[in-house]
């Protein structure tokens, strides 16, 4: 007995929308934290201006060019956190 495919259009799309996967993992990216003090929930904080997201990974470096104290401003959910030389000690507060 040969296997029964299905012709349905619209069972094919979702089909193929589930093999490449969902848009959101697109747009996964290492977010860089700009030198200044803002609040981490806000664009202004960020290279770019874009809030780093549950897959993005929020990354401080030698952009920060001494020591950066910032707050969270929200609940935020990241991939990761790197810290990769800044110019001095990065502190987060709640």
């Amino acid at each position: 007995m040969k296997p029964k495919f299905h012709t349905n259009p619209i069972l094919r799309a979702l089909l193929a929308a589930a093999l490449i996967g969902s848009p959101g993992s697109a747009n996964a990216a290492t977010r860089t934290k700009l030198d200044n003090t803002n609040n981490l929930n806000l664009a202004t904080s960020w290279s770019g201006g874009n809030v780093p997201g549950s897959l993005d990974v929020a990354s401080w470096d030698s952009t920060v060019t001494g020591a950066n104290s910032t707050l969270l401003g929200s609940n935020l959910s990241l991939g990761g956190l790197s810290v990769t030389n800044p110019g001095g000690a990065v502190t987060i507060g709640a």
